[in-house]
């Protein structure tokens, strides 16, 4: 505010003048503009920071979840071909995943990979005069083998399985499928 604005102001009022206090009032409250959030504002903003969150939150753990699922496929992938490349070199399928170094491998859920040599288990029903019923093995919900050659999952976010993958607790395990012609979720097969 200039001096002669403020001279102005304090020629128009009543009672004695002292030029500086008054002046320097008049320039003070003048110039005064509110500071900070009032309640309303911060409750708004709060309201919406809150909306926000209950968004972002899901999106992010459902993100987070695909990720280990496709992680585990690509796994899955990788020891296949391994095991695989072990037939083709031994004439036979490994009988653990120890036999193909694969052994340690932890799935993204911190369990470990299950393998079973379903061809063996097959052979040796055969050799017994039993029914092939694959005695261990994993059942699709037609109640038939997942596969002839050897299973190969992972127990999911869980950490249980059953051998009926329809099964709910089965439904979220990362399966090989088809003989290899599958990998995915299990509740997807």
């Amino acid at each position: 505010m200039s001096p002669d604005s403020c001279k102005h102001l304090i020629l128009s009022g009543k009672g004695n003048i002292d030029w500086d206090r008054d002046c320097m009032e008049i320039s003070f409250s003048a110039g005064k503009k509110s500071s900070g959030f009032t309640l309303l504002e911060m409750m708004i903003m709060i309201a919406i920071l809150g909306v926000l969150a209950s968004i972002a939150i899901p999106t992010y753990v459902g993100f987070v979840e695909r990720a280990r699922v496709q992680s585990s496929i690509a796994d899955l992938k990788r020891i296949s071909l391994i095991i695989e490349k072990y037939k083709s070199d031994e004439g036979l399928f490994p009988a653990s995943l120890n036999d193909v170094g694969c052994d340690n491998n932890l799935d993204p859920w911190g369990n470990q990979y299950q393998y079973l040599n379903t061809g063996e288990v097959l052979n040796e029903e055969g050799k017994a005069g039993m029914p092939q019923r694959c005695i261990g093995c994993r059942w699709d919900k037609f109640e038939r083998p997942l596969n002839t050659d050897f299973d190969l999952y992972s127990m999911g976010k869980n950490g249980e399985t059953r051998l009926n993958i329809d099964h709910r607790q089965s439904r979220d395990d990362i399966i090989r499928a088809s003989n290899g012609g599958y990998f995915g979720l299990a509740e997807a097969y």
